[in-house]
């Protein structure tokens, strides 16, 4: 598999602008749930599933605020990245499954191959990582695509990664998906969660040591790569 190695994220300047849009796309994709909710009147049953689902939809937008305030922190001091160690498999399997349990329900299952690795990080920030990757990999596939979350060791690197069999894109799509606002040609029109835009996340691979890289051929499904230094213990040395 080729990888793509992504170019250095979006400047500072342009912070600020892809935060709001991050915040006003969240805020409209919960108004609108709601709205399907009052369209017409219904039973005290659906009202009753639409409240839990907009609050389990509130609760993603907040941790989408917490994660651009941790984000924001370490943006002021990037050295606090490295007071705690996470293991990716961790992080992955707690924001997952929740995610799954969401935005899957009713579809086939993620496939899960979790292998220990650890790293040093804020591991919140990492975990809107693997969802922006769940994100996209839902949003650019068909609803029973096959879709892998891996983690695991490859020397002194660390890496988690999602393969999805989904629509794919071209060397110049790989080239334009870290810009603002663009999406693909054949994305699913349907929203697959709260998550942080890939040049948002692109910011918090680097800022943690990390690399981003992007393998994908049209009709034949992408992988979205990320590798950190491996932080070993010198116990398992």
């Amino acid at each position: 598999m080729n990888f793509q190695k992504i170019p250095d994220p979006v400047s500072g300047d342009r912070f600020g602008a892809l935060v709001a849009h991050e915040l006003r796309s969240s805020l409209t994709l919960l108004e609108a749930r709601i709205d399907t909710a009052l369209l017409r009147p219904r039973s005290a049953t659906y009202y009753e599933a639409a409240l839990r689902q907009a609050k389990l939809h509130a609760g993603e937008v907040r941790g989408l605020l917490d994660a651009l305030l941790d984000l924001e922190k370490l943006e002021r001091h990037p050295s606090t990245q490295a007071e705690a160690r996470c293991n990716l498999a961790e992080v992955a399997s707690a924001v997952g499954v929740p995610w799954e349990d969401v935005h899957r329900s009713g579809e086939r299952p993620l496939c899960w191959e979790l292998a220990p690795a650890f790293v040093r990080g804020n591991a919140r920030l990492l975990g809107r990582v693997v969802v922006n990757f769940l994100d996209n990999a839902s949003k650019y596939s068909p609803r029973d695509a096959r879709i892998v979350v891996r983690t695991g060791i490859e020397g002194k690197q660390a890496f988690l990664l999602v393969e999805d069999s989904g629509v794919g894109m071209t060397e110049e799509e790989i080239r334009q998906c870290l810009e603002p606002f663009w999406r693909a040609v054949g994305s699913q029109d349907r929203a697959a969660g709260y998550g942080l835009g890939l040049p948002l996340v692109h910011r918090i691979v680097r800022l943690h040591g990390g690399t981003l890289e992007i393998a994908s051929h049209k009709g034949q499904g992408t992988t979205v790569r990320a590798t950190f230094p491996r932080d070993e213990d010198p116990s398992e040395a």
